[in-house]
């Protein structure tokens, strides 16, 4: 988890909840409540970085967080979600597999009166959620799109893979695209990447096809250091630079390790912590805005010791 050395992350939370009034809950506990808890990969571990500190927020209140791994598959979600209700949960916190096609479930979820909060990912129908918890994805793409443009002022070509099924991913490009319009910067799409089992044949076939790429950019951590696998096992590290967004600690340590040039980051912990407060001011009867976000900023070998990883 991305955790500033310094405390600042713990400092913005801070602020955030005493400008919006999202504090911990002044309710009297009573019977114990259940709230449901989905993912689109939970072997991903942004989501259980979230999660976590989600479950500490949820305990401390005597209630019960109960999980489901999307697997990457959106039918999967769906009977995790239909499971949860059938378990009586109150409140479900949704990250989607697939942005549009959740529809289904948030439709169960509002018959069965159970509130839901997205985080990281927002769904297509959002008259069907009470709140958007994330970093701002669109904010995370024009960063790294403006640190390349910095890196490049020559030009460059420039690798870029996206995911039409997650809407944060599709904000991270959207932000890429913008910040690099009108530069040097020629950016070249590889094939959708939707599972891990793409990354590699995605990224190896666009590497053959332009092998004047000279930088890279993953859309998240996993991506971004399983490209650097590629490019290594290609014997092309000196001629590649690969750019990321995201925060875990694999790519801290890449970004010390030289392996990875810069990344756009957000704190994962704080979508779980922001999901959490504002979960038990909704329950207190409190309205809550569409939209919150945490705080987004980059990561590079100037700075990388400013932040911890584990």
């Amino acid at each position: 988890m991305v955790k500033k050395k310094a405390g600042i992350a713990v400092l913005l939370i801070a602020f955030i909840f005493v400008a919006c009034g999202c504090g911990a809950s002044d309710e009297p506990k009573g019977e114990s409540r259940k709230f449901g808890f989905t993912a689109m990969d939970m072997t991903d571990p942004a989501f259980r970085v979230a999660k976590s500190e989600l479950e500490m927020i949820v305990n401390g209140n005597g209630d019960e967080l109960i999980s489901a791994d999307g697997r990457l598959d959106n039918e999967t979600q769906i009977q995790a979600i239909e499971k949860m209700i059938d378990q009586g949960i109150a409140v479900l916190f949704l990250n989607p597999v697939d942005a549009e096609a959740i529809e289904p479930a948030l439709k169960k979820c509002r018959e069965a009166g159970i509130k839901v909060i997205c985080f990281d990912s927002k769904v297509k129908a959002d008259q069907y959620i009470e709140a958007f918890v994330s970093g701002d994805n669109y904010k995370l793409g024009t960063m790294i799109g403006e640190r390349i443009k910095e890196d490049y002022p020559q030009g460059a070509v420039l690798a870029v893979f996206t995911n039409p099924l997650a809407n944060s991913i599709q904000d991270r490009t959207r932000g890429l695209e913008e910040a690099l319009a009108g530069s040097n910067i020629k950016m070249i799409y590889g094939a959708d990447i939707s599972t891990y089992d793409d990354v590699l044949p995605a990224g190896e076939k666009i590497m053959k096809k332009y092998p004047q790429i000279n930088v890279i950019w993953g859309f998240n951590d996993d991506l971004c250091l399983m490209l650097h696998s590629m490019v290594l096992a290609q014997g092309r590290e000196n001629q590649i630079a690969i750019y990321g967004t995201g925060g875990q600690d694999s790519a801290i340590r890449a970004i010390r390790e030289g392996k990875v040039k810069a990344i756009s980051a957000q704190n994962y912990g704080d979508w779980g912590k922001i999901c959490g407060e504002l979960c038990y001011k909704m329950l207190a009867g409190d309205k809550l805005k569409p939209s919150y976000f945490v705080e987004s900023f980059i990561i590079d070998e100037k700075n990388v010791n400013e932040y911890e990883n584990n």
